[in-house]
């Protein structure tokens, strides 16, 4: 699933980034690959999808107010990109940069700091 979502994600930043509204979505197992449902957001309000259990998210970050995800932004597990990073989370503080070499622990995906990974 990390390199499906890996794949999605620049496209998904991409329209963010020109629409400047988030884009979230859900993704799902489908038929012996996955499938990934989105929608934008309302500019910088936290878009959100319902669907069947079990799911994982994905939400496309803006820098508005800041750049930093809020509290919403870990409601549930899933993956979260922010200026061409992406991350898998299970909770604020339990995050993981994922690459096309895997995932790598201990990384914050909101730190501004944090040297971009090739994906």
């Amino acid at each position: 699933m990390d390199d499906f979502v890996r794949r999605i994600s620049v496209h998904a930043e991409r329209v963010a980034n020109g629409k400047n509204r988030e884009v979230c979505g859900l993704v799902e197992r489908a038929a012996g690959g996955f499938r990934i449902q989105m929608r934008l957001g309302d500019g910088n309000t936290h878009c959100q999808l319902a669907g069947e259990e079990p799911m994982v998210t994905f939400h496309v970050h803006l820098d508005f107010g800041g750049g930093q995800f809020s509290p919403r932004d870990y409601d549930q597990p899933g993956y979260m990109t922010r200026r061409g990073r992406l991350c898998y989370q299970e909770g604020r503080g339990r995050e993981a940069l994922v690459t096309r070499y895997g995932r790598r622990g201990g990384s914050v995906c909101a730190d501004s700091g944090l040297a971009r990974v090739p994906q």
